[in-house]
């Protein structure tokens, strides 16, 4: 017992210090360089790196993004209900909504990185990395007898994408999660030098030893560490957690992924998967943080009827009030990811002062030599209806 205070004491005194260091207002930042593009810290956003990020960078030789007035909403908003360290607020769900190629990536690379900053703990997943790809682990035959009758597998690993996860999270957040005792048990194949959660407190092992080199090696223990990590996460009371995840629809329907005999994937048969399928449940988990999302249309549902098989599994809008019609037995549905609450920010296409503001920005850092006159900028902004990678792109023609 007195252990236990002891190493308490020490978590605690750790982590005052920690949160005395550590103040930061992202609201403030923002707000005095809205319509400014302004530089990303690409190591803050290791996980996000989009194609439409990639694209971006390519076309203008910079890693940077416009700041909106939703970008300075949403930080506000998150800004404010900390109190001494606690995520005090009635709705711990954050929706970016938009239409395709709006930019709620670059909005959510921006959240992200400004929350670290000001000292949150962030667990950032882009869903399309997830589902779509090419290598994927199958680890679910029990036996040979199951595999020969042709059994399906209960769920499919993604190693490289578990790797990555795991490394961008030691890498972002090193020293918070070496402040952050082990609170959960796992049923890990291996835990850092002890085999129960009693004996991790006991070692006074923090969340930081949990993240062992060893997991990065068998690509077996790598789904397994990604459960334990986020499991750990949800716990965490002494430091604000968001899971931020990007691209959110891709966890629903059929996956870009196929088996050696030319069979797609569900996006349920991935394992990872299971944690985001549904976000309300996930949200009310998290004991002192919030659920952000980005995604085209707030309610998504997977439906798979008894009757179909798994390649009819698709992906449908629930904006009507009678969702449950959309089958004709309720209880055919194998699962409905709804987002039936929480706090929604919209993320529209460029306006034409944003537009402006972009083409000036090429011309200031030499990606087009001409000055575009008022004129000229209302057409490129019509001709691309505020989309930002095709306004970069067709700059370059004029």
């Amino acid at each position: 017992m007195q252990c236990g205070r002891l190493l308490s004491r020490s978590w605690n005194k750790r982590l005052g210090r920690w949160n005395n260091l550590r103040r930061y207002s992202s609201a403030e930042f923002l707000a005095e360089n809205v319509g400014k593009l302004m530089p990303v810290d690409k190591g803050l956003v290791q996980e996000g790196l989009a194609p439409a990020v990639l694209r971006h960078e390519q076309l203008t030789g910079r890693f940077d993004s416009l700041i909106r007035h939703q970008d300075v909403k949403l930080n506000e908003e998150l800004d404010n209900m900390i109190r001494e360290g606690k995520v005090m607020t009635d709705s711990n769900v954050y929706v970016l909504s938009g239409p395709t190629k709006c930019g709620k990536t670059m909005s959510m690379l921006r959240l992200v990185e400004q929350r670290r900053k000001s000292g949150w703990l962030v667990l950032f997943v882009r869903g399309r990395k997830w589902s779509f790809g090419q290598y994927f682990y199958n680890g679910a035959f029990k036996t040979r007898k199951e595999k020969t009758q042709g059994l399906e597998p209960l769920w499919y690993d993604r190693p490289e994408q578990s790797k990555e996860l795991l490394q961008s999270l030691k890498t972002a957040h090193g020293d918070i999660l070496g402040d952050l005792p082990v609170l959960t048990d796992s049923e890990t194949v291996k835990e850092s030098k002890a085999e129960s959660v009693l004996e991790l407190v006991e070692y006074g092992l923090s969340l930081h030893d949990r993240l062992d080199e060893d997991w990065f090696t068998f690509p077996r223990l790598l789904g397994d560490a990604t459960d334990a990590v986020i499991e750990e996460l949800k716990a965490v009371e002494d430091v604000p957690v968001m899971i931020a995840v990007d691209e959110y629809p891709s966890f629903f329907g059929m996956s870009g992924l196929s088996t050696p005999d030319g069979n797609r994937l569900v996006s349920q048969a991935l394992r990872f998967s299971w944690h985001f399928r549904d976000p309300m449940k996930l949200a009310n988990s998290i004991k002192n943080g919030v659920f952000v999302a980005s995604l085209s249309g707030r309610y998504i549902a997977f439906l798979n009827t008894k009757k179909e098989k798994a390649a009819s599994c698709r992906m449908v809008p629930l904006n009507e009030q009678d969702h449950y019609n959309l089958v004709k037995d309720p209880s055919d549905v194998t699962h409905v990811g709804a987002i039936t609450r929480g706090l929604t920010y919209e993320i529209p296409r460029f306006t034409e002062e944003e537009s402006r503001a972009m083409l000036t920005y090429t011309n200031r850092i030499g990606l087009v030599s001409d000055v575009f006159s008022p004129e000229k900028a209302n057409y490129l902004h019509a001709l691309t209806q505020g989309t930002p990678e095709e306004l970069l792109t067709i700059c370059k023609a004029f």
